[in-house]
């Protein structure tokens, strides 16, 4: 599978909100940084964990707006969007990761958004 494919396959089950899947895709060691929340997460159990609570936010979807391969390295760009419990209306947050590759999985993503850019 070539970076690329790998990466749009990651992409698709972030979309679907396929917590399995999408953690297939990481390496057996590897580091996933959320930087807002300063969260490093470095076991499939813990990623496991993290994608599931995610995924369980009210109405919650990602779509991914763009995504490049170079090399070893990849970037997504990607909103996150969902429902605000007992309010009307939702929030739509734009975000990167930058995902280095290593041996065909996800050996390090650091993602990066601003909670507060939520737009209605």
């Amino acid at each position: 599978m070539t970076n690329s494919e790998l990466l749009h396959s990651a992409a698709a089950a972030l979309e679907a909100l396929d917590t399995e899947y999408l953690v297939s895709h990481y390496a057996d060691s590897f580091l996933l940084e959320d930087t807002p929340n300063s969260l490093r997460i470095t076991t499939k159990e813990q990623l496991t964990s993290y994608y599931r609570n995610l995924f369980a936010l009210p109405g919650v979807g990602f779509e991914v707006t763009s995504l490049f391969t170079c090399g070893g390295w990849a970037g997504l760009e990607w909103i996150w969007s969902g429902t605000k419990p007992g309010q009307d209306g939702g929030y739509r947050i734009k975000g990167a990761s930058i995902i280095e590759v290593r041996d065909d999985k996800i050996a390090r993503e650091s993602i990066y958004y601003d909670p507060r850019s939520a737009q209605s």
